[in-house]
């Protein structure tokens, strides 16, 4: 049906990133939430990274200064400097034991607590047993992304680090 095709497939093998640099915070609205009515590119933070290209798909942890501390965060996405910015996630962890490389601990609780997406969002091995929980999902071809922290209930650092495929 199509001939010879010659194609390549190659999958992307990315290390970890940093998504959204140390963040100090404490109390019940660190940052806000944007508002339906504040989705919009003039309001996409500094700290926005930008997705490569070959990345389909990724992975997002975190990582905390201390063990048992608790966040609140929301994920938003943006298409190729379009105007609108898309509330994707909003995810509850809590850090554990697991050390990483930064020296940081990893959270090890990750709830998915509302999801706003194409397609399946996943917490991977976020059932609070010290290792490292992560959010996992197809990024559709948008190349913007960022972290807002929303609630953060103990004074604490927190680091959002991602990798893709």
């Amino acid at each position: 049906m199509f001939g010879d095709i010659d194609m390549d497939v190659s999958t992307v093998h990315a290390g970890w990133k940093t998504l959204r640099a140390l963040y100090t915070g404490t109390g019940a609205a660190p940052e806000t939430a944007l508002a339906v009515t504040a989705r919009l590119k003039a309001n996409v933070p500094s700290h926005a990274f930008t997705i490569p290209d070959e990345w389909n798909r990724v992975e997002i942890m975190w990582g905390a200064n201390a063990h048992s501390k608790t966040v609140v965060c929301a994920v938003y996405l943006q298409r190729h400097d379009g105007e609108i910015v898309l509330a994707c996630v909003t995810g509850n962890m809590t850090s554990g034991t697991q050390v990483l490389a930064s020296g940081e601990v990893a959270a090890d609780t990750l709830t998915v607590a509302s999801q706003n997406w194409l397609t399946t969002i996943a917490a991977v091995d976020g059932g609070a047993a010290d290792r490292m929980a992560r959010l996992y999902f197809d990024v559709c071809g948008y190349d913007k992304i960022f972290v807002l922290y929303t609630t953060v209930t103990h004074t604490s650092n927190w680091t959002a680090y991602i990798s893709g495929f």
